[in-house]
């Protein structure tokens, strides 16, 4: 079953009736609201924490909201082991606090793929993580965090919040504009290590590559689910394949 979010009441009509379209009302869930406000509550719409356990997590909203959000998810214990966890826009405008703490936590085995903007001649990086078998579940608390971010990390963070409003006022970010703050994102955060590890195509093709040795690789939809986000990476337009939880606000 798939759970997704969607903060834009427009949005919410149109995919609700695309999936009616396509016959998969029954399988598919569309919520509206935003994940600060929606993700403590859905686990209880689904028989509760212990019922509603999730093994894909897509994320797709304001960068600087995925370590929160994805905090939430490991504080209500409902990640399963091998949970494929992944993360777009994570260079441009980018989430650098949120990719050190997927590397210093610990619980969690990483990739971060190296792709082309749709439409831009820009790059970007999709995360793809798998969560460790040993990681911690239902503590009611996050996962262990590492070592606080680096100082430079917090200000490429706040800066990456800064383009992303920017991009929504008029006249806008140009294409050059964000080529440029790709290679300044880049640049800041492979000072402290983070570094793109995959290119998009070697994920359609070997989707296997990043499922490490705490994935669970005799699921064949854990392999069709990160093929399927790295198509998504790459054509900007594909269906992702226990509950997938994605959300966009």
């Amino acid at each position: 079953r798939i759970v997704t979010l969607e903060v834009d009441p427009a949005h919410v009509v149109i995919a609700r009736n695309m999936v009616a379209f396509a016959g998969l009302a029954h399988r598919i869930d569309v919520w509206t609201g935003h994940s600060k406000d929606l993700l403590t509550r859905i686990p209880y719409r689904y028989g509760g924490p212990e019922k509603f356990k999730v093994g894909g997590v897509f994320m797709d909203q304001r960068g600087s909201r995925y370590d929160e959000d994805l905090k939430t998810l490991e504080s209500l214990g409902i990640l399963l082991p091998g949970c494929v966890v992944v993360a777009d826009n994570v260079l441009k405008p980018g989430s650098p606090t949120f990719l050190w703490r997927l590397q210093r936590g610990g619980t969690y085995d990483n990739h971060f793929v190296r792709l082309t903007e749709f439409a831009m001649p820009a790059e970007d990086w999709m995360s793809v993580s798998v969560r460790r078998q040993d990681a911690p579940t239902g503590t009611g608390s996050p996962d262990p965090s590492g070592p606080d971010a680096p100082e430079e990390l917090d200000q490429l963070q706040w800066e990456a919040d800064r383009m992303r409003a920017q991009a929504t006022r008029v006249p806008g970010v140009t294409f050059e504009e964000w080529a440029a703050f790709s290679d300044h994102m880049k640049e800041g955060m492979g000072r402290h290590g983070i570094i793109a590890t995959l290119d998009a195509q070697q994920l359609v093709e070997e989707p296997e590559l990043v499922l490490g040795p705490h994935g669970r690789a005799e699921r064949q939809e854990r392999r069709d689910m990160i093929a399927a986000a790295a198509e998504l990476a790459t054509k900007k337009g594909s269906a992702l394949p226990e509950y997938i939880t994605a959300f966009s606000c």
